[in-house]
């Protein structure tokens, strides 16, 4: 038989309480991250009672919680476990000692010591406490020619793996990452290469730990066109069987949702007229993009990427409007801008040269306009030196 690393640890607390316990058995306590947890103890009921319970940790104990003179002391408790812990009061009385534990953390793994004390006598017990986080959800998109898988929040440290329906020889490459966070949970993801635009085959992706955990499944469908003004239906991948245990979520484009649970968004209403019992997606208004829908229970999850593109009649004008906008408004104003702009520069050099023609000839005008008169002022120059007498010699 093989361990895993939960048993493993499970496993060493054991040993270390029968090094540590003088023979006294320890209790096993499962605990849920982020959870309650109770801790049992019991004494027999007498006077001057103390109870002290500490966290036995291999380099130093430290304090959990502490009872005596009928009420809690806190003075000294380990700052780790303020405002955590509490005994059940109305039970002290009837020989009950047992500690709650709130808000689990990983760090709360260890064993535990239980010391009773009163007129009766002194009596140790002890728990050995795990904490697990079990996987909660996976998700799965389709980014271009790849997959990812991605789960977070998990403990102890989960496992990831790929399979296809249906079953194939052909080699997909994968490349999965394993981080710890602040709060020592551990986040796993993995990028699955496949082949572009591919609707033959769906990719399974399962995450586990501790023996439990969750699958998803997505399928590229083929791309549905949309005509003109006409309705037009998105299909969901549906599982072989009833889908009252399903919750039912599209998204558009990844980010933006439509539907959820049983209800349309108030942004989708007028695009949205309805959803049917297979979980498929009626719109009155199609906007091209990428419809995603997701039908998810308990351990499976089912996801299914549909592309909608719109095909227009060229006998019917485009649907406009601004659930549905038409740009080729938008085309014909650059272009009529274009032609006005071109149009005025014509216009303007053909001005300007007209312009130019009739300065040139203006000028040319006033040049024969002086040559005439410098001509005359010349000729009677000459008749006047021809017609003027001569001054007699004295």
């Amino acid at each position: 038989m093989v361990l895993d690393g939960s048993s493993l640890n499970f496993v060493g607390l054991l040993l270390l309480a029968l090094c540590q316990g003088q023979g006294v058995p320890d209790t096993p306590v499962s605990c849920v991250y982020g959870s309650i947890c109770v801790l049992p103890c019991t004494f027999q009921t007498a006077d001057e009672l103390v109870i002290h319970w500490q966290q036995l940790d291999p380099a130093k104990k430290r304090m959990v919680h502490s009872y005596h003179s009928g009420e809690d002391q806190f003075s000294n408790q380990d700052s780790s476990f303020r405002d955590r812990t509490s005994l059940f009061h109305g039970q002290i009385t009837h020989g009950n000692a047992s500690l709650e534990l709130r808000g689990v953390r990983i760090q709360d793994e260890g064993r535990y010591q239980c010391y009773t004390s009163n007129t009766k006598g002194n009596k140790d017990s002890f728990a050995v406490v795990t904490v697990k986080a079990p996987v909660v959800s996976v998700t799965m998109e389709l980014v271009s020619d790849a997959v990812r898988c991605t789960s977070r929040g998990i403990y102890p440290q989960p496992t990831l793996s790929w399979s296809t329906s249906p079953l194939t020889n052909h080699t997909f490459h994968n490349s999965t990452m394993v981080n710890r966070n602040a709060e020592k949970l551990y986040d796993i993801s993995s990028i699955l290469a496949v082949l572009a635009n591919d609707t033959q085959f769906a990719y399974i992706c399962s995450v586990g730990t501790d023996g439990k955990g969750k699958t998803i499944t997505l399928r590229q469908l083929p791309p549905v066109v949309g005509h003109g003004s006409d309705d037009v239906t998105i299909p969901c991948q549906a599982p072989n069987f009833a889908l009252e245990d399903f919750s039912v979520t599209w998204r558009f484009n990844h980010t933006d949702t439509i539907h959820s649970g049983t209800l349309v968004t108030e942004e989708w209403m007028e695009r949205v007229k309805g959803v049917s019992d297979l979980g498929a997606l009626e719109l009155r208004v199609k906007l091209e993009g990428v419809y995603i829908c997701e039908l998810s229970h308990a351990e499976d999850t089912y996801v299914s990427y549909t592309y909608l593109k719109n095909k227009i009649n060229q006998q019917e004008p485009a649907p406009t409007g601004d659930l549905y906008p038409s740009h080729w408004w938008i085309v014909a104003l650059v272009v009529a801008v274009v032609a006005l702009v071109l149009l005025a520069m014509l216009v303007h050099l053909k001005l300007k040269d007209v312009r130019s023609k009739a300065t040139k000839s203006s000028n040319e005008a006033t040049a024969e306009l002086y040559t005439v008169k410098e001509s005359g002022l010349a000729s009677s120059s000459v008749v006047l030196n021809l017609w003027v007498p001569s001054t007699p010699m004295m």
